[in-house]
């Protein structure tokens, strides 16, 4: 049997019973969503009156390459600050960092570590040097407070920075928001449930239940919510500071999917962020997703291609300076010699 008629066989046999049980999913989330309060999902109003700027977009961008006995890297953090969003003009704050790190069980941990300290401060400079009023950071803040501890210096460092970012927001009266795209949460599943004893498949994220919800409505918002954790920094990091995060999804433009909002409780009116990202997403009502933030990904992102890179001119540097190491311990791996196919070698030279 050739690999086709495999693949074709397996499709055939399994199809109807992946529909099956897709069904039995939305079933089930239409007989809870008569549980449910009819203002769930609630119409989105886009609107940035009494926002004063500067306002500070944030993202990062990571790359990493396995050598033989260790992993090259290149993180990069960007700030876009915009003083005004009707005039579309802006500037960037960025840095970047480079280097070795040894293979271990933590190496991607430090590595997301590195970037995320980069994006920390990038945003602590869009805050001392350009004077932001309101932050917007890629990603959930949520999960930012809540990384899963890890043994390494990185850790520490960057808890300790984004505690201190925290502090500055609240102290200064800075307007704070994370942006999620394509979330994996289930936190307003769990929310519901224990609300309004309802139960979902405990295989859908947040993001595929509201779009079963709403049906034909295309665009929604849902109330705030307040996932029952805090992040509260310990002794290393200063006694008697805690926080707490609204939580909301937003589903902007007709053919978007829902963004996941986080808002520091300490925020006094969530609800007019909530319409200032909405507005924020007109430019593209197809993706639905702040376009600041977009062009401020676009900026920190790292691409293969730059990675491989960083990593082939620090490799010429080191083999000039000391061969021997080069040769053993930033020596590219066997299977980056492996012969390649003729889609291996399409791929490789579109990225």
């Amino acid at each position: 049997m050739s690999h086709f008629e495999l693949w074709l066989k397996a499709y055939e046999e399994n199809r109807k019973d992946i529909l099956k049980e897709l069904r039995t999913y939305r079933q089930t989330i239409k007989n809870t969503s008569e549980k449910l309060p009819k203002n769930l999902l609630r119409q989105v109003t886009p609107g940035h009156h009494n926002l004063p700027g500067p306002h500070a977009f944030v993202d990062g961008g990571e790359g990493i390459r396995d050598l033989l006995g260790a992993a090259a890297y290149a993180v990069r953090g960007s700030a876009l600050i915009i003083d005004d969003v009707d005039k579309q003009k802006g500037r960037f704050a960025r840095n970047i960092d480079i280097g070795v790190l040894p293979h271990d069980d933590h190496t991607k941990d430090r590595v997301e570590l590195r970037r995320e300290i980069l994006e920390v401060d990038a945003a602590t400079t869009a805050i001392n040097d350009h004077n932001a009023k309101t932050l917007f950071l890629d990603g959930s803040l949520y999960v930012k407070a809540r990384r899963q501890p890890a043994p390494v210096e990185e850790y520490k460092a960057y808890r300790k920075k984004f505690a201190a970012l925290l502090r500055t927001c609240k102290n200064k009266n800075i307007r704070l928001i994370g942006v999620s795209e394509d979330t994996k949460s289930k936190l307003l599943t769990h929310h519901l449930k224990t609300q309004y004893d309802v139960e979902f498949p405990i295989f859908l994220t947040d993001a595929s239940i509201l779009r079963m919800l709403a049906g034909k409505q295309t665009t929604f918002q849902t109330p705030f919510f307040t996932p029952q954790s805090l992040f509260e920094a310990d002794e290393d990091l200063g006694r008697g500071f805690t926080v707490g995060f609204h939580t909301a999804y937003l589903q902007p433009t007709p053919l978007s999917l829902p963004l996941r909002i986080d808002i520091p409780d300490w925020d006094p009116n969530p609800q007019q962020l909530m319409d200032f990202t909405a507005y924020l997403t007109q430019g593209s009502r197809s993706y639905g997703y702040p376009v600041p933030l977009y062009l401020v990904h676009i900026d920190a992102h790292i691409t293969p291609h730059q990675t491989d890179w960083s990593t082939e001119q620090l490799l010429m540097y080191i083999r000039k300076e000391d061969p021997d190491i080069a040769d053993s311990i930033l020596h590219i791996n066997r299977r980056e010699n492996r012969p390649k196919g003729k889609n291996q070698t399409e791929e490789k030279n579109s990225s």
